[in-house]
């Protein structure tokens, strides 16, 4: 199939796509507040179909349910709002349901498998799950799982409705809910409603629930088929995705916090001659990073590169912030509740990310280094500024950054 595009509008951050069960309509939620409907005409040519308008804020993810209830589709968004729609003649949507109980951005929603009638999970970067259970005779009851992830929900994901064992196409008796999510917390876990309410199940990887060292992005739990366990899968921040009760580490492997002071120290050693862009440096870090280990895995030059890169974007984004924050509490000595400010005006700027990389910062803050490379002034120190271009050369401080 030949690849199809879809023109959104000029400046349009689109979060999530989704065909519906046939595949013949798709579904965008953009930055834009609005959901949009797509079918493609008889030559294929994309077609708008409609444009669903309630939310608020950029919409963040979607859902179709299952053909068995209608046209039905679940959108959340950054304001915290879930809104049910539902088709009534060919491209015509209204909403059926709004919800609104969460008390910041629903990252993530999920339908229960069709077994279990109409119900909707939700995510919350509040740190809670909601689930809507449709009423047969109309209505929504709602179910909490309050704090489930400490700093925010980003996945949910139901598991098969068939517990591991019954070949598949065997008639459900007792249909079992059971529910995974992933969190800003690193963590992954498992939950089941058991007398209306919901119960943490089990704890994959052991008894650890941090089974990442970085925030997990994702959940998904694999239909089992006929097989004796059920596998879930959850890629993370740190490059690692997790399977059948074991970690299952990416090529690149994930990165501790001694390896990124480590590759630091690396770039404050090295970086000082003038080269920070050349390939020649990062092998020479390479070098440094493998003689200077304790542990962990070897890294090749292009993995320092990358995640050096990544540090470097995130910490000078948290350095913004924290600066703003330190002039709008002037006279403030508690510098933990500047830096908690910091870390929350971070958050409202990146899309409800939370900012992972204290200890980056902390190493590089007060590097001269680092600021000159970042074109940074500290509050106590700003009487000139330079821009550093990447090659070291100075630049004049009208020029934009590199």
């Amino acid at each position: 199939m030949p690849a199809l595009n879809i023109e959104t509008g000029n400046g349009i951050l689109v979060h999530d796509v989704k065909w519906d069960f046939y595949g013949q309509r798709l579904a965008i939620g953009s930055s834009d507040t609005t959901v949009k409907i797509i079918g493609l005409t008889s030559d294929s040519s994309p077609r708008i179909l409609a444009t669903l308008e309630g939310h608020q804020g950029p919409v963040l993810q979607i859902a179709w349910a299952h053909p068995k209830f209608c046209s039905i589709l679940a959108s959340c968004s950054q304001e915290g709002r879930v809104i049910i729609w539902k088709e009534g003649n060919q491209n015509e949507w209204k909403e059926v349901h709004v919800f609104h109980e969460h008390k910041s951005s629903v990252n993530c929603i999920s339908w229960a498998p069709h077994e279990l009638m109409l119900c909707l999970a939700c995510g919350s970067s509040d740190g809670s799950i909601s689930v809507l259970a449709a009423r047969s005779g109309g209505g929504w009851d709602v179910s909490r799982i309050g704090e489930a992830h400490s700093g925010g929900v980003t996945s949910v994901s139901w598991g098969p409705a068939v517990a591991p064992g019954p070949m598949p196409g065997l008639w459900v008796l007792d249909p079992v809910p059971k529910l995974a999510s992933g969190g800003h917390n690193s963590t992954m876990k498992v939950w089941k409603l058991q007398n209306g309410t919901w119960k943490i199940d089990c704890i994959p990887i052991g008894q650890s629930c941090q089974v990442h060292l970085d925030l997990a992005r994702d959940v998904d739990v694999v239909t089992n088929l006929g097989l004796s366990k059920s596998t879930i899968v959850s890629p993370s921040e740190d490059d690692v995705v997790l399977g059948d009760g074991e970690k299952k580490e990416s090529r690149n492997h994930f990165w501790s916090v001694e390896d990124d002071k480590l590759l630091i120290n690396a770039w404050l050693n090295i970086s000082k001659e003038n080269d920070r862009e050349n390939l020649a440096l990062w092998r020479r870090m390479a070098r440094y990073f493998e003689e200077n280990r304790k542990g962990g895995f070897t890294r090749h030059h292009k993995q320092l590169n990358a995640r050096w890169h990544r540090i470097r974007r995130s910490v000078k984004k948290f350095v913004e912030c924290y600066d703003q924050t330190s002039q709008e509490c002037q006279g403030e000595t508690d510098k933990k509740e500047i830096i908690s400010r910091a870390h929350k005006l971070y958050q409202s700027q990146n899309d409800g990310h939370f900012f992972q990389l204290e200890h980056a910062w902390m190493l590089l803050k007060d590097e001269p280094t680092w600021k000159v490379s970042m074109n940074i002034s500290s509050n106590e120190d700003c009487s000139k500024r330079m821009k550093v271009s990447e090659t070291g050369a100075r630049m004049s401080s009208s020029n934009p950054d590199t």
